[in-house]
């Protein structure tokens, strides 16, 4: 199922009982600095996105971080205004991969809602899962993915085009269509994602389990400017040279 962007802001449209996973546990090895203390707006894109998944209006926002990076904690602390949704988990093996940011994430989320009264956390039926460097992300898309598909979806995925053969997401292209890319961001439902959680492995995240799923349990919401997200020096220069993030 492929749903056109609706752009739209409204948020009544959005149902409450989601949550927001935000992987920002990586090192950033191939850029060679932190890409989540990169600027966009002359605010880090670490807290950029996390006000971003905060616009919403989730449950909660699980926000990922790398061990022994207090510069992040504390810019998350001070930039960050709904303080109350905002839960930052630190990642002990970043070189491990995207899989185990997701597991703390997904961990941390299950903890913080058993804590919860039935009233304070309702129940979560759906998580939006986020990286930190598709710097052209916008409200309007998270929205139209928490909105889209049907009773019968269990992933609704981001669909957009394939930047050169080595883009980091080119596994995630289904084989009848090797132009588009499925991936982040996505929204999962909530039982799906604690099924297939205890098999999370590497750097691949959901991506073997979504591939697996029969065509009309994933619903793909089109945005091209996802294709552009920052992992190396040249890829970071051109989003400054275009003015998607501060020089």
């Amino acid at each position: 199922m492929s749903v056109t962007p609706s752009n739209m802001t409204d948020q009544s449209h959005v149902k409450p009982c989601h949550a927001v996973i935000l992987l920002a546990g990586g090192l950033s090895q191939r850029l060679g600095h932190a890409k989540q203390l990169i600027h966009k707006n002359q605010q880090p894109l670490l807290c950029h996105m996390a006000q971003l998944a905060l616009t919403t209006q989730p449950s909660a926002v699980m926000v990922v971080v790398p061990t022994g990076q207090p510069k992040m904690i504390s810019l998350l602390e001070q930039s960050v205004d709904d303080k109350d949704h905002l839960h930052i988990i630190t990642n002990p093996a970043p070189h491990i991969g995207m899989a185990h940011s997701l597991d703390l994430g997904i961990h941390a989320l299950h903890d913080w809602q058993n804590a919860q009264t039935s009233s304070q956390a309702g129940d979560i039926d759906r998580v939006l899962i986020m990286g930190v460097d598709q710097v052209l992300l916008n409200q309007a898309h998270l929205l139209d993915l928490l909105t889209a598909g049907d009773k019968h979806t269990c992933v609704t995925a981001s669909q957009y085009p394939q930047l050169g053969s080595d883009h980091k997401h080119d596994d995630d292209t289904k084989d009848n269509d090797k132009k588009y890319v499925t991936g982040l961001p996505l929204v999962v439902q909530y039982d799906m994602l604690r099924h297939w959680q205890p098999h999370l492995s590497g750097d691949k995240g959901l991506r073997p389990f979504i591939r697996a799923l029969p065509d009309s349990h994933i619903a793909r919401v089109t945005q091209a400017d996802l294709s552009h997200d920052i992992d190396t020096p040249e890829q970071w220069r051109y989003a400054q040279e275009q003015g998607w993030i501060d020089r």
